[in-house]
């Protein structure tokens, strides 16, 4: 059978329970499903806590079974952590995180593109709309990178973690990729460009991969739910950029997608069909999310 090999792959980005938004698995389930099929990892993403201490815990419990199975966690700067704040950044990362996000559902780009903050066109989380009147962004009121926004980029440095630019406009997501890599910081993904939010041109996301940035494509993007682009607008981005600037990850958990681990299968698996060779998907799941997580 033709199939591609996921064994070792590292899913850097996946929602699971507890969460605001309803989710088809907790961090346990997920965990062991991703062991069980042979891959090496994941990170838990949540749009309204800091997941480090839950991916350890979990990671945990899992290695009693998986000895090298690795759990990740990191922080989405929303309203629910202060927004922008470099004191929940700070904790994250002492802690072990691995990722910083920048707002996602309370993002000023968010809220305008799905018509408010906390929700997506066929889901919310319970928020209330009217407590915050606006979303967050990293821009100060003079329109430039905000100082609470550059000590975040200097613990991102300090720490050498990943820098990921979420539901942010793509005006924002420019100028955060120029700071941070004029502060030091290494690892920038730009999440899911073709969601809805931020909706970026692969012309766009070549000049930000020329400032060092790199490209984290999803399967929930292409999911019948959202379908924001095909896969063929996928497949062809990443040989544009180059696999070398590009990661793939299941960015499910929701309830219309499948189990994360899944998701990640059957993505690649299209991928592969869509013209990407298998050499090519070891590096999008393999060899990259190790290098990102500073995995020897």
């Amino acid at each position: 059978m033709d199939v591609v090999d996921l064994s070792g792959a590292i899913d850097i980005h996946v929602h699971t329970h507890p969460c605001l938004f309803d989710r088809v698995c907790d961090d346990k389930t997920a965990a062991f499903a991703f062991a069980q099929a042979g891959m090496a990892g994941f990170m838990i993403k949540c749009h309204h806590e800091s997941t480090v201490s839950r991916a350890r815990e979990v990671e945990a419990q899992v290695q009693a079974q998986f000895p090298n199975f690795r759990v990740f966690g990191g922080i989405v700067l929303n309203y629910y952590v202060g927004g922008i704040n470099p004191q929940a950044v700070e904790g994250a990362l002492r802690l072990g995180g691995k990722s910083v996000w920048m707002p996602t559902t309370d993002a000023e780009n968010h809220a305008r593109a799905h018509g408010g903050r906390g929700k997506y066109d066929v889901q919310a989380s319970g928020s209330k709309e009217g407590e915050k009147a606006t979303g967050v962004t990293v821009f100060d009121k003079d329109g430039n990178i905000s100082s609470e926004t550059k000590e975040v980029l200097k613990l991102v440095a300090d720490y050498d973690v990943i820098l990921s630019t979420s539901h942010l406009s793509p005006a924002e997501i420019f100028a955060l990729v120029k700071a941070a890599k004029d502060t030091g910081v290494k690892k920038v993904l730009i999440t899911h460009p073709f969601f809805k939010v931020p909706a970026l041109s692969v012309q766009q996301l070549s000049e930000l991969v020329h400032l060092g940035a790199m490209a984290e494509f999803g399967y929930c993007t292409v999911s019948p739910m959202w379908a924001y682009a095909s896969l063929g607008d996928i497949v062809a981005a990443i040989k544009t950029l180059g696999p070398k600037n590009c990661v793939v990850m299941s960015d499910s958990g929701q309830r219309h997608n499948p189990m994360p681990p899944e998701a990640l299968r059957v993505f690649c698996q299209c991928l592969y069909e869509k013209g990407l060779c298998k050499q090519d998907i070891r590096v999008l799941t393999c060899d990259n999310p190790r290098r990102l997580l500073s995995m020897k």
